[in-house]
């Protein structure tokens, strides 16, 4: 549109997550680094900011199956298939297919696609004038933690990480053993599994042990 090859600048100045669950506190609640302690001309702190919670809308409860007989049932309507999963459509492509085939089924969309399980989501600005370098008053971003040498600022961050996260807890007693008891491989025992209780009298097992 403006006539001329425009390179737009790739610099990341935030980064936005949402949380596996929707409650707090979590993960994020907790994640600071203190920017003095890393750089000694730095000032302040980065972390996370809790910006709010997502309406529940989602595909996770379509199963592949559905999604694939929906995608084939668009296929044969008159309109035809107006996703096809390709770069510069836009974005979630899964949720707009299966919104077409709801929609081409006559069945309500929008309560179908809310699956009531909202995420909370978070926001960490990595820039000291965000909101000027958005607008473009500030042509430049002023970066928090420096950006000239990038691998000692990812090395400063993880060494804070060990310092005051895994350093207090693999020192408490027992804590290295319980860790060594959890293997990858079959049989296949870490923290993660999920216990089930005990069958009934009456209860055919699935498994036998």
């Amino acid at each position: 549109m403006a006539g001329r090859r425009i390179i737009r600048s790739s610099d990341l100045v935030y980064i936005s997550t949402s949380s596996l669950y929707g409650r707090r506190p979590n993960q994020y609640d907790r994640v600071v680094i203190p920017v003095d302690r890393l750089q000694q001309d730095g000032c302040g702190v980065l972390r996370y900011e809790y910006l709010g919670r997502t309406k529940g809308i989602g595909t996770f409860q379509f199963s592949a199956d559905t999604v694939e007989a929906m995608q084939m049932l668009i296929t044969q309507t008159k309109r035809g298939q107006r996703v096809n999963s390709v770069f510069g459509e836009g974005v979630n492509p899964r949720l707009r297919k299966i919104r077409d085939g709801l929609d081409e089924l006559g069945l309500k969309s929008n309560a179908l696609l809310d699956h009531g399980a909202s995420r909370l989501v978070y926001g960490v600005s990595l820039v000291k004038n965000l909101t000027d370098y958005l607008l473009g008053v500030d042509g430049t971003p002023k970066y928090i933690l420096s950006t000239k040498n990038t691998a000692l600022t990812t090395q400063q961050i993880s060494q804070w990480w060990f310092e005051r996260w895994c350093e207090p807890r693999i020192g408490r007693d027992g804590v290295l053993d319980d860790v060594a008891k959890h293997t990858p491989v079959y049989p296949v025992r870490h923290g993660a599994r999920v216990t089930m209780p005990p069958p009934l009298d009456e209860e055919p097992r699935l498994f036998e042990d």
